[in-house]
């Protein structure tokens, strides 16, 4: 893809990071119901959107990408996961 390689740790970080949150998510629906584990998660989400455009790309750093792109991680986990199987 032609990445560089802050970049590229930073979408596997974030693609790891939403395995592992809807996996908390599931149990959450389970405790809490879906409604506020789907807000939490837009609103997670919409944090880590709001945080990475502020970054320069000069400032593209793994320090500086990785904050935005963990909370999209987070808050796409608990976004897109759906109520638990019976």
């Amino acid at each position: 893809m032609g990445l560089a390689p802050p970049r590229a740790a930073a979408f596997l970080t974030r693609e790891l990071t939403i395995i592992v949150a809807a996996n908390i998510a599931g149990r959450c629906i389970s405790r809490f119901g879906e409604r506020p584990v789907l807000l939490a998660g837009v609103t997670v989400f919409a944090l880590g959107r709001r945080r990475l455009p502020q970054l320069a790309a000069h400032e593209a750093s793994l320090a500086r990408i990785l904050p935005g792109t963990v909370l999209i991680g987070i808050g796409a986990g608990f976004a897109w996961s759906g109520p638990p199987s019976p």
